[in-house]
């Protein structure tokens, strides 16, 4: 763990995770294209991506349309051979969380934090899944101490866009030039959105290195011009870019912490932290939205102290991942508690099969609570 004031970076000891994240990223894609699936199905999407606020999140959110993410040139892009921090990490933890997910004696495995950086190290981002553990993740993106109260918040914390410079100063950032603007000046955003070489240059910047992230971006960008344009990344790149008049926007603010339901995959979320002064008021709120991710979002079932309750909660939050799949037959709850007293005839000796399905029913319902209860379980 990080030493007081400091904070860790996990890029070499992530780097078996990232090659296990890409060779299966290639193996999606190439499924993908091997056997395109319809598009629209008549099926609600297994994946949500939230976070409306977000940068990062937003790019998801435009991207993860089927419409877009499942066009042959945006799959071609995501298939590449090249490394990807962002893609490859994330894919090892999508993969690591569907192995667990899959293996009940490994249910309870805890792994170490992924704290990546970006922009040489002056921002970080962290990835999480049911099989990171929590405070040793908080603590390592935002060091020691790692504030306490409040306990958990609800609502991420939101960092205001706050732009008092010059155009110059925002073009430098996004990687643009003058002769961009000059360039793209008394557009129309549906206009300049089609001048790709600008936005070209500008994804290359701003992925920091990445070949995947940038060319992904740039093929969904000619995919749907006017969906990037409308969204909030799009609007601030494109506001920015040309100067545009009024082009501020407080979806232009940053959500700090996010979390994205991948179906069958599971939760994943990830976090954004600097160690820029101005944001030294936020650690408090962050530290108690990721409590807030983790223990009702991400991995639920880990709020309860005892294995056997643990137990009973994970059993009841991957049924309900199993019947995002296909349809299947109705699972109901005395169902799970028999298959669960006949697995684990030690942990019941001395309960009847009736408390078991009550207790179930409990967990159910709190399984499903969006904000977090009072008493400690």
């Amino acid at each position: 763990m990080p030493k007081r004031g400091t904070r860790e970076s996990s890029v070499e000891k992530g780097s078996e995770l990232r090659a296990r994240g890409k060779l299966f990223r290639r193996q999606v894609v190439a499924a993908l294209l091997a056997n395109p699936p319809a598009v629209p199905s008549a099926r609600p999407p297994m994946a949500q991506i939230g976070g409306k606020r977000g940068p990062l999140s937003d790019a998801l959110a435009w991207v993860a349309k089927s419409g877009v993410a499942l066009d042959p040139k945006v799959l071609a892009a995501f298939g590449g051979d090249r490394d990807s921090l962002l893609f490859d990490t994330l894919a090892g933890v999508v993969l690591r969380s569907m192995e667990q997910a899959n293996d009940p004696s490994r249910w309870f495995e805890r792994t170490e934090p992924l704290i990546l950086p970006y922009r040489d190290g002056s921002v970080r981002f962290g990835i999480f899944d049911p099989t990171t553990d929590r405070d040793g993740f908080i603590e390592a993106l935002l060091g020691r101490p790692v504030p306490a109260r409040p306990r958990y918040d609800r609502n991420p914390p939101i960092v205001p866009a706050r732009f008092a410079s010059e155009f110059d100063d925002l073009r430098s950032y996004l990687g643009a030039s003058i002769d961009d603007t000059i360039a793209l000046f008394g557009m129309t955003s549906g206009e300049a959105v089609r001048e790709t070489g600008p936005l070209d240059r500008v994804a290359a910047h701003m992925a920091d290195g990445d070949p995947v992230l940038a060319s992904v971006q740039q093929a969904a960008v000619r995919i749907d011009p006017d969906g990037f344009a409308a969204s909030p990344l799009g609007r601030v790149e494109l506001g920015i870019m040309r100067a545009a008049h009024r082009w501020r926007t407080p979806r232009a603010d940053i959500q700090l912490a996010s979390a994205w339901d991948l179906g069958f995959a599971g939760r994943i979320g990830m976090a954004f932290w600097s160690g820029a002064w101005g944001l030294r008021s936020y650690r408090a709120a962050l530290a108690a939205h990721l409590r807030y991710l983790f223990d009702y979002a991400v991995a639920p079932q880990n709020r309860w102290r005892d294995a056997r309750t643990r137990r009973e909660a994970m059993t009841v939050w991957q049924v309900a991942r199993y019947a995002l799949i296909e349809p299947a037959p109705h699972i109901t709850r005395p169902m799970i508690a028999r298959v669960l007293r006949s697995e684990n005839p030690t942990d019941y000796d001395s309960e009847d099969e009736a408390v078991t399905i009550r207790r179930l029913y409990r967990l159910s319902a709190a399984l499903k609570a969006s904000s977090p209860i009072a008493s400690e379980m």
